[in-house]
Parts: structure tokens; sequence; C-alpha cells
């Protein structure tokens, strides 16, 4: 197309770079990714079995270490325990949204990429729409954050204060420190 300038790479060069830029990182994250989910269910499956009581079968079970506590143990720290394994889970849920999202955004560019180099098949049209399919995942994750975590809310709240914006009024009244800076 006149007037256009298009990189043409040659297919060792394109098989490198996708290589080493997505798909070596992509299985590093994967993997990654993985263990901390196993971590997370492994901790909420040991706070829930410290709650009903059930700790030796489940330890047994999923060989989940439990450390010896004299007596038993309060309910507010079992409530405590609860809450950061649900946390946990959460997050590692919501780490798993932003990888998925980043893998669907991403994930067709490169394949694209690939084949343009080995078959020079893919229209300049589709190969753009492509390219900015991969650039739109970094404006979907200032909306995933939000919209899965509180704390990140609640931060986002302060940063970027909005009258009718509700985490805003939550943290608000969360935090004495953020009273005083709004009176002030």
């Amino acid at each position: 197309v006149p007037g256009q300038c298009r990189l043409l790479a040659s297919l060792p060069f394109v098989l490198v770079a996708s290589g080493l830029t997505f798909f070596l990182p992509s299985g590093a994250i994967c993997f990654t990714y993985c263990r901390i989910l196993l971590a997370a269910r492994k901790q909420a499956v040991q706070v829930a079995s410290l709650t009903t009581g059930m700790a030796s079968q489940a330890s047994e079970t999923l060989q989940v270490p439990r450390t010896p506590r004299p007596g038993v143990e309060s309910a507010d720290s079992r409530r405590l325990a609860t809450k950061h394994s649900r946390k946990a889970l959460k997050a590692s849920l919501t780490l798993g949204i932003l990888l998925g999202m980043f893998f669907v955004t991403w994930l067709p560019f490169f394949v694209a990429n690939i084949v343009q180099a080995v078959c020079d098949c893919i229209s300049p049209g589709l190969f753009d729409a492509l390219t900015w399919l991969g650039y739109c995942n970094s404006t979907m994750n200032p909306i995933i954050y939000p919209l899965f975590m509180r704390d990140f809310k609640r931060a986002l709240g302060r940063f970027l204060p909005c009258p009718r914006c509700p985490w805003e009024r939550q943290a608000s009244l969360a935090s004495p420190s953020l009273r005083t800076s709004h009176s002030g």
C-alpha cells in the first residue's frame, strides 16, 4: 500500500521474537499463577478445616502443614483467618481474570504475526485490528482492578475524588485520616 511503512520480518526473527517476548513469558506466568492458585486454595481449605474442627483430616488429605497451637483458637482469630483466606482466593481469581484478558487480547496478534511470516496471508486491516486488540489490554486493567478489588477501589477513591462514587464515601468513613484531609 503506497504511503504506508510495513515491517516485513523473516520467519526466524518472528519465531524468536514472539517466543522470547510472549510465548516463553506466558508459560512462566501460567506456571506461577497455577502455583499461586493452588497455594490459595490449600490455605482456604486449611482455614475452613480449622473453623470446623476437622484440621487433622484436611491436613492429611492435602498435606497442608498445621502449626500446633495451645488451647482452642478464639472466634476472632478464626474470623480473621477466614477473611484473609477469602482475600487470597479473591486476589488469585482477580489475577486469573487479568491473565485471561491478557491472553485473549495478545495471543491473536502473536499467532497472526507468525502466520504472516509464514504465508503473508493476513490482510493489513486484520493485522492492525489484532494489534489494537492487544493495545486494548492496557485499558482493561484499570477497569478490572476496581471491579474486583475493594482495596483498589478505596485507593482509587483517595486519588480520584468523585462526589457520586460510593467507594470513596465508604473509604472516607472507614479512615479517620481521610476525614481530616477532606475537611482541611
